[in-house]
């Protein structure tokens, strides 16, 4: 099964489980590092929460993609296609709006789970979280809640206020692989992805990446190709997709006061400490932080991508998004998040996103690629 190869081990179906049985009676929030696995990790919950409850009528309803741009009626849109999807379009809902349906349903007994990624969008849109209140409020027991969050929500607590009923009741941080973990997980790729990968280099491997997930599986796809190079600081953070991931960790603990003056803030240990960023002695657990964590982002030359010296911020960071998932056509909200993180909604600009990619796509063509616009849907990176 693709996700038990996801999160390997006892301790994971543990966690699932104990998600599944707090989900029967109250809102989940799971929470961490960025590149943990949170959407991966609510996706396996939704695949099997099915098995660990004795509710007979259960109706799960994802909203996922959530932006800061959302309108209410948008997400009951997706409430209602979800639910008549699921109970494939019955007559006795054909008429109802979102409220009427859901209330309706409550009578005829079922139960909802409302799964909704990336909750840190919502924060400031109060439309949205009243609407979301108020749904729960229709029945405090038969709809509940499964919602992902970036660290600001431990972080910054005070901005989630609104929305303190969905988030307060269950906080649960998705925990870094442990070294038996990432030695699972390395054999996984093997066999998921036809990786050469020899297994023994693990520890190595859970040295660099502290057991964060998205950095264990780029570390390994590193190692597949180029098993001639050595790991080491250099090789690895000249990686454009680990620097990338690096980089993104780096500033999200920037942003929240994690990181002060180039340094992990020692006033916030407790909490470094539940992330997994430091271990009990209050060490540095991701070897690959150290090229940015103490120099106050001082690069040395050898540290510094040849993509780096030639491409502004906002170039260089959609360009490290659209090379992660080359394979995919990637949206203007995601290219938006990445130009501009938590000030998108006041700064979001059309124009300035097809700025940044035409300036980009003059720049990148030297290194053999080129940025495909799919009208109507997005972006790609095509290798020439």
């Amino acid at each position: 099964m693709l996700y038990q190869s996801l999160f390997p081990g006892k301790r994971w179906d543990n966690l699932l489980i104990k998600t599944c049985k707090l989900l029967q009676k109250e809102p989940v929030l799971i929470t961490g590092l960025p590149f943990i696995g949170l959407t991966t990790f609510m996706r396996y919950i939704e695949k099997e929460y099915k098995k660990y409850t004795s509710e007979k009528k259960i109706i799960l309803i994802s909203l996922n993609a959530i932006t800061e741009h959302e309108d209410i009626e948008n997400v009951e849109r997706k409430i209602l296609n979800k639910i008549n999807y699921e109970l494939n379009y019955p007559s006795f809902l054909s008429k109802l709006n979102c409220e009427e349906t859901i209330i309706e349903l409550m009578k005829r007994k079922y139960n909802l789970v409302i799964l909704i990624d990336r909750f840190q969008n919502l924060r400031k849109n109060k439309e949205i979280i009243d609407f979301l209140q108020s749904v729960r409020s229709l029945d405090l027991y038969k709809i509940r809640f499964l919602i992902n969050c970036d660290l600001s929500c431990l972080a910054k607590p005070k901005d989630f206020i609104k929305a303190g009923a969905l988030i307060s009741a269950n906080q649960l941080i998705i925990p870094t692989f442990t070294q038996r973990e990432v030695r699972e997980a390395l054999g996984n790729y093997k066999k998921l992805f036809d990786w050469d990968i020899d297994i023994k280099q693990s520890d190595l491997v859970y040295e660099y990446s502290g057991g964060i997930i998205g950095l264990i599986k780029y570390i390994a796809k590193y190692i597949a190709q180029n098993p001639t190079k050595e790991i080491n600081m250099t090789n690895l953070i000249n990686y454009q997709i680990i620097n990338f991931k690096v980089r993104g960790i780096f500033e999200k603990l920037k942003e929240y006061n994690l990181i002060k003056n180039g340094k992990l803030n020692m006033g916030k240990s407790s909490l470094l400490i539940q992330l997994g960023i430091l271990n009990k002695n209050h060490k540095l657990k991701i070897h690959l932080l150290k090229s940015l964590i103490g120099n106050n982002l001082r690069k040395s030359k050898s540290h510094v991508s040849i993509y780096e010296k030639h491409l502004s911020t906002q170039e260089y960071n959609v360009f490290m998004l659209l090379q992660e998932k080359k394979d995919k056509i990637i949206g203007l909200d995601e290219i938006s998040q990445v130009l501009w993180k938590e000030k998108e909604r006041e700064k979001y600009s059309l124009w300035s996103i097809y700025k940044v990619i035409s300036n980009l796509n003059k720049k990148i063509k030297e290194y053999g690629y080129r940025i495909k616009n799919y009208r109507g849907r997005g972006y790609g990176l095509i290798k020439l």
